[in-house]
C-alpha cells in the first residue's frame, strides 16, 4: 500500500476539509490533490506529490514526506524544472527564482522560466533576455518622432539624388541618339544632291534613266544606278553607332571605283499589273532611305510551350472510426475490460495516431479527472512534460504501466479461477455465458486456455454435442456457436 493509499485510509472523504485561498497558495508546484484536515488538534496540509504522499502543519511549515517525515527539499524537483542547476533560490512553493540578479518565476503551463515581464529566460546567452528588457534611456515617444524624421529625411535626399541622376543619364543618352540620327540624315541629303547635280549619261528613248525613292520629309529624288554614296564617320557620341546594311556598305565600296559611261542598260525589271504610273520597282541591291534607324532584327522563334503543371490531388484527413471508452475512474473490475476497447480504438485509428507522441497523449485522455484513474494519468503526464525534450514513452511501456497499476497479479489470478470454476449445470447457456466471459476476459490467457475452460464449464449434454462434431471447432467462437 502506498503511503498516499494510507493518509486517505486515515483521513477519509469525511474527515477531509476544504482549503483556505491563503491554504491553496501554499501548496507546492506539481503536488495534487491537496486537502486540510486536523491532526492531533493541529490543522494539518496533505498533497500528493508525483507518487509519495506529503504533509505540513499549516502555512509558513516545512513540507515533508510522510513515509520518513523527511524534509521536501529542492533537489526532488530537478526533474520536474529544467535548469533548476542554473537558477538560485527557488521556491516551490512560489514557484520563483534568481537568475543574474533578476527575479524569474516558472510557467506550469508552459513548462519554462519567464521574468516577471513575461519574457522567456535565455540560459545559454542571458545578454539575450537583458537585451529585451533594456529600456531606452530616453522617452519612448520623442525618440519615436525623433527617429521618424531621421528615416523620413534619409529616404526623402537618397529619392532626390537617386531621381535626379536618373533623369540626367536618361536625357544624356536619348540627346546623343538623337543628335547621331540627325547628323546622319544630314550627310545622306547632302551627298545625294551632289551626286543629282553631277551630268549624267543620256539614257536610250523609252528606256528609265533611274528609279525614284521617297525621302521623308523631302522631295522626290533621282537616285543613278552606280550609287557613290560614302559611309558616314563615327559620332564621338556615347552611343555605340548601329553597323551600315549590307547592301549599303557595298554601294559605298562600289563608289571608289570611277564609274565608267555606257549605253548598256540593265535589262529593266518587269513592272507588276496594277501599276498606273509604271513605275519601276527598286533593284534588291539599291538601299532604302526611308528609314534612318538601325536594321530591325530578325523574329524571334516563338517560345516552346510551358511545361504540364501537374496537379496535386487533394490530400485528405483520414476520419476517425469509432468512439473512445468513456472515462476511466480506477476501477479495477473495468479496468480489462476498458483497456481492450480503448486498444481497440487507437489500432482502427492508426492512420491518424501513427506515432507514440501522439497515441500515448490521446489515450491519457480517457482517465476521468478527481478519481484514481485521472490521478494516475495526471502523474503520467506531469511526469512526460517534465522530461527534456517531453517523453511519452512508447505504447507498449504505457501498457505495461497501465497493467501493472489496474490489473496486478491478483486480479487476473482471481480472474483465472473463476474462469474454471464457473460451471453451466442447469443455468440457461445465454446467461451462463455472459458470467463466464466476464472472467474470461480478464483473465489473460490465450484462446486454447480459454477453449479448454469453455469445454470443462459446460453441461455434459452439450460436452457430448461437441465431442460429436467433425470436425472438431478450432477457435473459440466457432466452438461457442457450435455449443
Amino acid at each position: 500500500m502506498t503511503s498516499w493509499q494510507t493518509i486517505l485510509d486515515n483521513f477519509p472523504p469525511k474527515d477531509q476539509l476544504d482549503l483556505t485561498e491563503e491554504e491553496q497558495m501554499y501548496i507546492p508546484v506539481y503536488a495534487t490533490n491537496a486537502f486540510a484536515a486536523d491532526y492531533k488538534d493541529t490543522r494539518c496540509l496533505f498533497a500528493l506529490f508525483l507518487e509519495p504522499a506529503i504533509w505540513c502543519k499549516g502555512v509558513g511549515t516545512t513540507w515533508r514526506f510522510t513515509s520518513d517525515n523527511t524534509e521536501l527539499t529542492t533537489r526532488k524537483f530537478q526533474f520536474l524544472v529544467s535548469h533548476l542547476d542554473k537558477v538560485q533560490n527557488f521556491d516551490f512553493v512560489q514557484r520563483t527564482a534568481t537568475y543574474n540578479s533578476k527575479q524569474i518565476k516558472w510557467d506550469t503551463l508552459y513548462p519554462k522560466w519567464k521574468y516577471l515581464n513575461n519574457r522567456k529566460v535565455h540560459f545559454q546567452s542571458p545578454s539575450t533576455s537583458e537585451a529585451e528588457e533594456t529600456k531606452p534611456s530616453i522617452p519612448g515617444e520623442f525618440e519615436k518622432d525623433e527617429s521618424n524624421k531621421s528615416n523620413k529625411s534619409d529616404t526623402a535626399d537618397k529619392s532626390n539624388k537617386e531621381s535626379t541622376h536618373s533623369k540626367s543619364s536618361t536625357d544624356e543618352d536619348t540627346l546623343n541618339v538623337s543628335n547621331l540620327l540627325q547628323e546622319t540624315e544630314t550627310r545622306l541629303v547632302a551627298t545625294i544632291q551632289k551626286l543629282t547635280s553631277r551630268p549624267s549619261t543620256p539614257s536610250p528613248q523609252g528606256t528609265p534613266s533611274c528609279p525614284t525613292s521617297m525621302l521623308p520629309g523631302s522631295s522626290k529624288l533621282s537616285i543613278p544606278e552606280e550609287s557613290s554614296l560614302s559611309t558616314p564617320p563615327m559620332s564621338k557620341g556615347k552611343a555605340k553607332e548601329e553597323p551600315l546594311p549590307q547592301t549599303l556598305a557595298s554601294s559605298s565600296r562600289s563608289s571608289q571605283a570611277t564609274p565608267v559611261p555606257t549605253t548598256t542598260q540593265p535589262e529593266a525589271p518587269l513592272v507588276p499589273k496594277g501599276n498606273p504610273k509604271e513605275v519601276p520597282p527598286i533593284p534588291p541591291h539599291w538601299p532604302r532611305l526611308g528609314r534612318t534607324g538601325p536594321p530591325q532584327r530578325p523574329p524571334s522563334p516563338p517560345a516552346p510551350p510551358p511545361p504540364p503543371v501537374i496537379m496535386a490531388g487533394n490530400v485528405t484527413t483520414p476520419k476517425l472510426l469509432g468512439s473512445t471508452p468513456g472515462p476511466y475512474d480506477g476501477n479495477l473490475a473495468k479496468a480489462q475490460a476498458f483497456w481492450n476497447t480503448l486498444a481497440n480504438y487507437y489500432t482502427m485509428n492508426d492512420m491518424v495516431y501513427n506515432t507514440n507522441d501522439k497515441k500515448v497523449p490521446a489515450a491519457l485522455t480517457n482517465f476521468k479527472t478527481g478519481t484514481r484513474g485521472g490521478d494516475w494519468a495526471s502523474d503520467r503526464i506531469a511526469e512526460a512534460l517534465a522530461a527534456n525534450p517531453t517523453n511519452y514513452g512508447t505504447w507498449a511501456q504505457f501498457q505495461t504501466a497501465f497493467q501493472k497499476q489496474f490489473i496486478p497479479p491478483e486480479v487476473q489470478q482471481e480472474a483465472i479461477r473463476g474462469m474454471h470454476d464457473t460451471h453451466m449445470g442447469n443455468r440457461e447457456f445465454n446467461n451462463w455465458y455472459q458470467d463466464w466471459t466476464h472472467h474470461a476476459r480478464q483473465s489473460g490467457v490465450d484462446d486454447n486456455t480459454k477453449m479448454y475452460a469453455f469445454r470443462r464449464c459446460i453441461n455434459s449434454a452439450l460436452q457430448q454435442k461437441l465431442v460429436a462434431l467433425s470436425p472438431q471447432p478450432a477457435t473459440l467462437p466457432d466452438l461457442v456457436n457450435k455449443a
